[in-house]
């Protein structure tokens, strides 16, 4: 079961822009990253002085949804984590917070917290399409869809010139080095989400980091991390050179191509289809060439393209794209597929356990056997090639 948030933090910022933990929900609950990291990032800036900010910084894979507000000269954040990137669930939930807390003069930040993790023990805290929240407004209906993943929410044009859309664009294609530089977390979570949403119809899942103060130890040698898309109030760091694209936002920019996002996400859509079209070819092959995986032979991406002639394709983006950490783990997670099915019914055990008689590839292979889906499981024929898949493999591994 995966959970929509993990735990549920209160933490007190001290004159060193430096977070404590006061409170906890569950009672106990531990961080699921870097403390050291966590006490840094969760520093919303020097505007948080002044009025509340609904903001996200990440740990790696792990989000942290953040509402800070100050409170008699110091500076309080309720931070939510999860592993989920669902950053517009979480931001509007925060914001409606705030309008609570302004009514009702709550202004005890103990007292706060508890209303906070108070709707949060009620949410059925189990992800599924179609979920009811206790949001602080009341009930809300939320359809879990592909824009909660992919950040589709989210418009570019208040912060990106075409010409800087173009060039971030070829970044996150091409697997490059992004630096977005921001004044306040609000600011950069806005930035940064919406261009990430130009990866639409796939996650973006390359290493990030969505808010990192100028105290974060990471700034001083950002390649050792290999991040690559990094958003940052410090406007000179010592690793400028490793980046591909910086760019300074500003809410002033405005582009007046609402639409713009289209094209983007028509390409990537063209791009998922003409490489799941030569998985699928690669399948028909073997059937785990996902899952071992086999790289896609680039003259099988050209031959598709070639069928295509009314779409301008640029190969050297589609061969990295290929190979990027987004396109891998989307791969992953699209294994058992129609095609899979086909291909598995269409060969010989034997005959394809001969092409994998390494004992690492015999063992993703076992494994992958036992994460069959449920509406695989009841077809009989597939079982049984189960079954004769393990009996084959099994005494080889000994």
């Amino acid at each position: 079961m995966q959970k929509l948030y993990e735990s549920s933090y209160l933490i007190s910022i001290s004159d060193g822009n430096k977070g404590s933990i006061v409170e906890s929900y569950p009672e106990g609950a531990k961080l699921l990253e870097n403390e050291e990291l966590f006490s840094i990032d969760c520093y919303p800036g020097s505007l948080s002085k002044e009025k509340p900010i609904v903001f996200t910084f990440n740990i790696d894979q792990t989000f942290y949804f953040s509402l800070s507000f100050p409170i008699e000269g110091t500076i309080y954040v309720i931070s939510i984590e999860s592993k989920l990137p669902f950053s517009y669930l979480f931001t509007e939930f925060l914001k409606e917070a705030i309008n609570e807390f302004e009514k009702n003069e709550f202004h005890d930040p103990s007292l706060r917290f508890a209303y906070i993790t108070s709707l949060l023990a009620t949410w059925d805290n189990e992800l599924k399409t179609d979920i009811e929240l206790n949001f602080p407004a009341g009930m809300t209906s939320v359809s879990i869809s592909e824009d909660h993943y992919t950040f589709g929410q989210y418009g570019f044009w208040a912060y990106f010139s075409p010409n800087e859309i173009l060039q971030a664009y070829d970044c996150l294609i091409r697997d490059e080095a992004i630096l977005l530089i921001a004044n306040d977390p609000h600011t950069a979570n806005k930035a940064m989400f919406s261009l990430l949403s130009l990866f639409s119809p796939i996650q973006f899942f390359g290493p990030m980091a969505l808010w990192m103060p100028e105290k974060d130890p990471r700034l001083q040698n950002i390649p050792a991390t290999n991040l690559k898309v990094v958003c940052t109030p410090a406007e000179k760091i010592d690793s400028m050179k490793y980046f591909n694209c910086i760019l300074s936002i500003s809410p002033k920019k405005v582009c007046d191509y609402p639409d713009y996002r289209n094209p983007f996400v028509n390409r990537n859509r063209y791009s998922r289809y003409l490489i799941t079209a030569a998985l699928d070819d690669m399948l028909l092959e073997d059937p785990f060439s996902d899952i071992i995986p086999l790289q896609i032979p680039e003259s099988l991406i050209k031959s598709i393209v070639n069928e295509s002639p009314d779409v301008k394709y640029d190969e050297k983006a589609a061969s990295a794209f290929n190979t990027s950490l987004s396109w891998k783990i989307w791969r992953s997670k699209n294994i058992y597929r129609s095609t899979w099915l086909e291909a598995m019914k269409s060969m010989s055990p034997n005959d394809i356990i001969n092409k994998h008689n390494k004992p690492e590839e015999l063992k993703i292979i076992k494994e992958s056997l036992h994460h069959i889906p449920s509406e695989f499981k009841n077809d009989k024929h597939l079982m049984a090639l189960v079954r004769n898949y393990k009996k084959i493999i099994e005494p080889l591994l000994k």
